[in-house]
């Protein structure tokens, strides 16, 4: 069993060599009104119940990422796959979307201008930055 019974649905988990990477959880709060929660790759509940809608997925450059924007009460912040809290919601969906593509930008820019180099992308795949933006394993 990789999550126990207690939830009223579990969302789809990104599958990784059969592993969750990414698991997103309901909760009831109510008749008929949901809250979504996280439980993270570790399989621990990183974000309670709280949230109003799916985590949606940042693509910066044309990358997909393992970050993810979260909503509540009209407030954005954004979580990596992991659980860690990047931004807490607490901001404008229009200031998370800035300094998330910047953050992410600046690290897929470095990628890219690397990418033939095998050695730097050794280095990269072994970097904690990197690795939390793209789940290397």
């Amino acid at each position: 069993m990789v999550i126990d019974f207690r939830y009223e649905d579990i969302g789809r988990a990104k599958l990784e060599k059969g592993s969750p990477k990414f698991v997103l959880c309901f909760q009831q709060q109510g008749e008929g009104y949901f809250k979504i929660g996280i439980i993270s790759t570790k399989l621990k509940v990183t974000v309670p119940p709280i949230l109003d809608c799916f985590p949606e997925n940042i693509t910066v450059l044309g990358e997909n990422t393992c970050w993810y924007y979260i909503n509540k009460g009209g407030k954005w912040g954004s979580v990596k796959s992991d659980g860690t809290v990047v931004m807490k919601i607490e901001h404008t969906k229009e200031e998370v979307i800035n300094q998330t593509t910047k953050e992410c930008g600046n690290l897929i820019l470095e990628y890219k201008k690397h990418e033939d180099n095998d050695f730097w992308l050794r280095d990269a795949m072994r970097s904690k930055e990197y690795a939390e933006l793209f789940e290397w394993d």
